[in-house]
């Protein structure tokens, strides 16, 4: 893939901002919160044969638990979560995308590159605000998160049909082949990487400016990991088992990036 892609390619204006400010973006708070992304990303994935169906009716990683995690929701005040992501900082265990790019990963660790992968993005196809909306204030939030918590590199699964919104907007490239990706039931992905050192000189000046102007206190874009109880109660719903060998998964910030 070629990274000189036409200005035409790249475009954005302010007016495709316009609507996110009836939006609330922010770190997941509590597990009624918790519940109703996981619960978008069950339903989003499960239409679009990304999971089977389950017990519990939700979309949840042990790795959700850990202190280096956070689950990002956006909630319009009408219907509640409409958008959903969680990031997952770099941890003992490693990054569930590592099934496919596992070599990458490792090379890039041996660069000392600080990384988080950004999985389970779901954004409700029927709420009132507009999708695209609900991704950007996402996004935006996103990226003001990991620069705080330090990430050198945003590792993410993309489905190849999704590639070109990510690298018109971020510039996120391929490190790796097309590969069967076992975690969505075999289908295809791309692992990417989002350098977050170039993403901001590599956006549209418009792009720039919503991204990076008019920030919140950088204590907005952060907040609390999953709490003990509700990550064993999530684990209970899955049926599966709530503790992960050589980490810990209580939310002890010690594990926190």
């Amino acid at each position: 893939m070629r990274r000189d892609a036409t200005a035409r390619d790249r475009r954005g204006s302010s007016s495709d901002w316009e609507g996110t400010g009836a939006l609330t973006v922010r770190v997941a708070r509590g597990r009624s919160e918790l519940a109703s992304a996981y619960r978008l990303v069950y339903r989003r994935y499960l239409a679009k044969g990304y999971v089977r169906a389950r017990p519990g009716g939700i979309v949840y990683q042990p790795r959700f638990g850990l202190g280096t995690s956070r689950t990002l929701v956006a909630i319009d005040p009408q219907q509640g979560v409409v958008g959903a992501l969680t990031v997952v900082g770099d941890n003992p265990l490693g990054l569930q995308l590592e099934e496919i790019c596992r070599r990458e990963a490792e090379q890039l660790r041996g660069e000392g590159r600080h990384l988080a992968e950004v999985t389970c993005l779901s954004i409700d196809a029927a709420g009132r605000i507009p999708g695209k909306l609900v991704f950007l204030a996402l996004t935006r939030f996103l990226f003001q998160h990991s620069y705080l918590r330090g990430y050198d590199d945003l590792l993410l699964a993309i489905h190849p049909r999704h590639y070109r919104v990510y690298w018109h907007a971020f510039r996120a490239f391929p490190i790796g082949p097309c590969r069967e990706y076992g975690a969505v039931c075999g289908n295809p992905a791309l692992c990417c990487r989002i350098d977050m050192h170039d993403l901001k000189a590599n956006m549209t000046a418009s792009m720039r400016q919503a991204y990076f102007e008019n920030l919140r206190p950088e204590e907005d874009y952060d907040g609390p990991p999953v709490g003990r109880a509700d990550h064993e109660e999530f684990c209970r719903m899955l049926e599966i088992s709530s503790s992960i060998p050589g980490c810990d998964t209580t939310g002890d910030r010690t594990l926190a990036a």
